[in-house]
């Protein structure tokens, strides 16, 4: 039988020290959150409010634009939020807004961990045979 040499293998340590030895959670590093995540996570936010539909016609697709779609201003760890949602028409206008309006404010500043300062809504609407399609997940 031949000998095997086992070569020594060294592994990382797993203990990454105590809170006491890591220091201020402040201090270890930071958050950034980019304009692109922030506005994948509003634009999925304004699809969980009933009323709003996603709707993008033929060049839309093409272009990857439709609705919802947000314009993000981001300074720091605060942003600013311009959405575009469509909805069908008749529906209660007003009350889609304003619970777009506050479900994207509150799961936004949620999930990102910054602070979403605004968020103004701008409604489209749409007729029922405009073939919207809404995802459901």
């Amino acid at each position: 039988m031949a000998e095997q040499d086992a070569a020594p293998t060294q592994t990382a340590p797993t203990d990454t020290g105590t809170a006491a030895e890591l220091g201020d959670p402040a201090t270890r590093g930071r958050l950034e959150v980019r304009p692109g995540a922030l506005q994948h996570l509003v634009e999925h936010a304004a699809t969980t409010v009933p009323g709003t539909v996603r709707e993008r016609s033929g060049l839309d697709r093409l272009r990857g634009r439709g609705y919802p779609h947000a314009d993000i201003t981001v300074k720091g760890t605060t942003s600013w939020v311009t959405l575009h949602v469509a909805a069908v028409w008749p529906c209660a206008v007003e009350q889609i807004m304003t619970t777009t309006r506050d479900r994207v404010q509150q799961e936004a500043t949620k999930l990102s961990g910054t602070t979403v300062a605004e968020v103004d809504v701008v409604m489209h609407l749409v007729s029922p045979d405009q073939g919207n399609e809404r995802r459901v997940i």
